[in-house]
Parts: C-alpha cells; sequence; structure tokens
C-alpha cells in the first residue's frame, strides 16, 4: 500500500526528531550532573527494621533484620509469615541495642550457616554464628555459637554492622563505647576493640576465629590484632562496592558533622579515621589539632536542617538505573535527606538527591543490586529508582507502583512550559506494564512511543503500535493512541512484550503532540536496560 507525501513528510520529521535526541550513546543526562532518583514502597509491615541483605545463594530473597530480635524474609516480593531467625529472648533492644545485623558467608547455599550481631542483656556485643534447620527459610536458633563478646562502658555507639569483604573475610564496625565525646578515648585506643573496624576470620575451621594475615597490627606489642581500622566514633552502616571492592563507613557524629569515610580496595588496613581527635574535617579533642597520618572522610554535611546521624549506604551497581550507576547513596536518620556520592577520578561528587519524611536506619541491597533502604518508623522498605527511568524488569509476581503524583518535572519544549508528569508500573513475566499521566494535557493529542536500541541497532528506531508491539520507524509513522478528551491521569498503555529483545541498555521516548501537529509537543526521555 503506497504512502502519501503527508506520510513521507511525517516520517522524515519523526526521524530526524526522535533520532537527534540519542547523540553520543543516547545519554539522558549531562555527565557530572546528580541523578533524579525515586522511593518506591516495596514491601512493609515490618517491626523497627535496621538492617537490609541478601544471601548471595541466587534465591533472590531478601533479608530484614528487626531490631527486637528477629529476621524476616521477603520472597518474591511478599513477607514470608514465619521468621527467619527469633532470639528476642537473648536481645537487650533497643535504643541503639538490640539484633543489628545479619550476614551471609561466600557459598552459603552449600554452608548453611550465618552470622549476627546483637546486644546481649548485660549490654555487651555478641557476635555469633547460626544454622539453617531442614527448611531454607527458617534457622535453627538452638545452634548459636558465640564467636566473640565485646564489653560495651555505655548503652549507646554500639555500631553493629557485619558484612563479608571480598577477601572472604568477617568484618565487624564498633563504635567507641557511647556516651559522649568518647570520654575513655576508645577510638585511639589500640588495646580495645572499640572505635574500630576489625576483620577476623569465621571460614578456618579455627574456634572461635583466626587472625588473617593480612590484619595490619597482627604481630604488633600494644594492638589488638583483630584492629583493620582505627577512629571511629559509631560507623553504623558500612559496605563494599561489589564491582571495584572499595568500602565505604557512614561514621556517626558527635554534635555538628556526619561523615563518610573511604578504604580503596587496595588497602593493607591501619587507617585511622581521626575519632576524637577530629569530627568530619574539623578539630575536636584537643580543639586545635594536627591531622598529619589520619584518613581524613570523602564528604561530611552539618546540623543543620534538621540532619543529626548518617546511615551509610551503597553504591549502586544494578543494570536497571544507568543514571544511579557508580553513586554511593545514603542518607540522614532524622531528616530523611538522601545524598549521591561519586568519585571521579581523584575528587568526588556529593549531592543532595531527595528530602523524604523517613526515619532511615539502613541501606541494603539484593543480589541485583537494587538499592533499598527503611523506615524504622512505619516499617516499610523502599526501593531506590532513577525518577527518569522505567522500574525493574519484573521478576515472578513482583509488583512495583510508579505514581505520577511523586515524580519531578522533567523536560519539556520550554515553549510550551507545561509540566508533564509520567508514571510506570512493571509486573508479570517478561513484559512491561506502563502507565502515563499528563495532568494538565487538554484537547486532542496524539501519543507516540519511540524505543532506541544501540545495543542492537544504532541507526533504528522502533514505534509501539496501538497493539504494543515495536515496529520499525522507517516502515512507517505509527501512533500509538489518541487522546480527546483532555487530561490523562494514569492511563494504562498496556502490555509491551520484552521476551524477544536482546539484553542491552534502551532508551524510550514519549511524544505527546497536539492532534495532526509535530511542530508543538511533549516529550519525555528515560531508559532501561533487559539484564
Amino acid at each position: 500500500m503506497g504512502r502519501t507525501a503527508n506520510q513521507y513528510v511525517k516520517l522524515l520529521i519523526l526521524l530526524i526528531f526522535f533520532l537527534c535526541l540519542a547523540p553520543e550513546g543516547a545519554e539522558t543526562q549531562v555527565p557530572g550532573d546528580p541523578p533524579a532518583v525515586a522511593t518506591n514502597r516495596y514491601v512493609g509491615g515490618f517491626t523497627s527494621p535496621v538492617h537490609i541483605t541478601h544471601a548471595g545463594d541466587g534465591s533472590g530473597r531478601l533479608f530484614v533484620v528487626e531490631q527486637p530480635g528477629r529476621i524476616r524474609i521477603v520472597k518474591d516480593g511478599r513477607t514470608l509469615p514465619t521468621s527467619f531467625l527469633d532470639i528476642s529472648g537473648r536481645v537487650s533492644c533497643c535504643g541503639e541495642r538490640g539484633l543489628l545485623s545479619v550476614t551471609f558467608p561466600p557459598g552459603y547455599a552449600a554452608k548453611g550457616h550465618f552470622y549476627v550481631d546483637y546486644t546481649n542483656p548485660a549490654g555487651d556485643t555478641v557476635v555469633a554464628r547460626y544454622r539453617l534447620s531442614a527448611d531454607p527459610d527458617v534457622a535453627d536458633a538452638s545452634t548459636e555459637e558465640i564467636l566473640l563478646t565485646i564489653a560495651q562502658p555505655y548503652a549507646n555507639h554500639n555500631g553493629g554492622q557485619l558484612a563479608f569483604g571480598p577477601d572472604g573475610y568477617l568484618y565487624i564496625g564498633m563504635g567507641d563505647g557511647g556516651s559522649g565525646g568518647d570520654p575513655l578515648n576508645n577510638g585511639q585506643n589500640t588495646n580495645v576493640l572499640l572505635g574500630k573496624l576489625l576483620k577476623i576470620d569465621v571460614e578456618a575451621g579455627i574456634a572461635p576465629y583466626a587472625i588473617p594475615a593480612t590484619n595490619p597490627y597482627r604481630l604488633l606489642a600494644g594492638y589488638r590484632p583483630e584492629i583493620w581500622a582505627l577512629g571511629l566514633r559509631n560507623p553504623w552502616r558500612f559496605s563494599f562496592d561489589r564491582l571495584t571492592g572499595d568500602l565505604y563507613i557512614g561514621d556517626v557524629g558527635q554534635n555538628m558533622y556526619e561523615e563518610i569515610d573511604f578504604q580503596p580496595a587496595a588497602s593493607t588496613g591501619g587507617e585511622n579515621y581521626g575519632w576524637r581527635i577530629m569530627e568530619g574535617f574539623h578539630c575536636y579533642d584537643p580543639p586545635t589539632c594536627n591531622p598529619n597520618g589520619l584518613t581524613l572522610p570523602v564528604a561530611e554535611y552539618d546540623h543543620s536542617l534538621g540532619n543529626c546521624s548518617v546511615t551509610g549506604g551503597g553504591v549502586y551497581r544494578g543494570g536497571f538505573y544507568p543514571n544511579l550507576f557508580g553513586f554511593y547513596l545514603y542518607g540522614d536518620y532524622c531528616s530523611g535527606r538522601i545524598w549521591g556520592l561519586k568519585r571521579n577520578g581523584d575528587t568526588w561528587q556529593n549531592s543532595l538527591l531527595l528530602d523524604t519524611p523517613y526515619t532511615i536506619t539502613t541501606f541494603g541491597e539484593d543480589e541485583a543490586g537494587t538499592i533499598y533502604f527503611s523506615d524504622y518508623t512505619n516499617g516499610d522498605i523502599y526501593l531506590m529508582s532513577d525518577a527518569l527511568g522505567v522500574m525493574p524488569l519484573p521478576t515472578g509476581t513482583r509488583a512495583f507502583s510508579y505514581p505520577a503524583e511523586t515524580l519531578p518535572t522533567v523536560s519539556i519544549d520550554p515553549a510550551l512550559a507545561k509540566p508533564i508528569a509520567t508514571g510506570l508500573d512493571a509486573f508479570g513475566g517478561p513484559a512491561l506494564n506502563l502507565r502515563i499521566a499528563l495532568p494538565q494535557l487538554g484537547g486532542s493529542a496524539d501519543i507516540y512511543f519511540g524505543v532506541y536500541a544501540p545495543y542492537i541497532d544504532t541507526s533504528q528506531l522502533y514505534l509501539l503500535t496501538a497493539d504494543n508491539r515495536l515496529a520499525p520507524l522507517s516502515s512507517g509513522v505509527v501512533r500509538w493512541k489518541e487522546k480527546t478528551t483532555g487530561p490523562m491521569d494514569e492511563l494504562p498503555f498496556g502490555t509491551i512484550p520484552i521476551s524477544a529483545l536482546q539484553s542491552g541498555p534502551y532508551y524510550l521516548y514519549l511524544l505527546v503532540t497536539p492532534a495532526g501537529d509535530l511542530s508543538n509537543y511533549y516529550l519525555w526521555t528515560t531508559s532501561f536496560s533487559v539484564p
């Protein structure tokens, strides 16, 4: 069937319009700009959640630690009714005490044991090993092996983070013992374990543990051999970059400054992060100090505007949000603010990304690299996403919502100067279910969707057809839908099959024009990846 001259004109305009949007890899963000992020409620119903992690066993499960003494499992987007572990009778809670973290060793699927950090009824820190029952979703609480007990002089600054490093050793974050201002100077006392990052070998079969040969003070008199780094006030949450092995520590400050400390993967340990000599970049005790020999933070923020306590986060290395890749996401417990920190050579880019109403106690990641955080007050778990990107490709029966009213204003034609809001849902199997909201749209409009896949074809743009199939733009202009009755409020697009798509990045363009007029438009662009 032949094409009219008008069809050829429309085809030429759309080809030029869309393909000009994707120069040099179709980047949707100027390098150096902070990413636009959104928070999406994933699952709720927890009591005082303080830690989120995964087992690394291919199960896709998420483990959520509840401070009173329970660990819950989220499986396929649902919280299992039975606790994975319940040791609430052994735990002193709450304040800064309680069951504070869980970690799983490399090869957990075959080993069937894991480690927890909790505060016992005497107020002391306990690091213990537990084993699974016959049910992989339930641990046997009677199998406790206590590996390490550390006396706590005060009720606060317990640290509490456990994590296996890329070297296979167990790292333990210990606060300075509490009170205020480190009155016992534990941060600088090398004969105690308080105020330190510890590293021990719990997988060598030596009871209760072995000292790794790589520990810097293993043979040095006057130093506890477990010490890997010192000078920490309360390293509540730390994490390893899964790609580089670099270590990030969120160290809670005293009265004025919160800090992020950094240790490169090539480090041989022994860093002194400065407490109580310094708080952040500033002298604390004594008020005039010499920072020589100390490892200063890579970022800090003050206690203005309601900030009070840093919650260390994680580096995003997932495949769903290219704009977030490489950013260390962290937040503040009191203000709910979330920052993004990224290393650029020898410099650091640190940007405030989002103000939230949440009481953020922890960040964590799943096996795919998605970053989550918990709201201590309402017991909900949220996932972090690119506000200009689609939700993760679905697995199983997980459902994600992306309400239009929560999204920021995005780039549009400045001649129109009207905001466009968008919302996306993704659920089901190998498909994307999409929604759109255009709350200020008036009159009739033509709606086009363009998909550019440079990984597959650097010269071809595909358009979404009315039956939600992808058609090459070169075969003709295809309008997805015409809207004739004013504003659209989360109008369903329908299901777009992606099972035939190859792995790689994709860029999605939404073009909304007055009916029959391509000279004026609303434009929205985003990106997603097929793993």
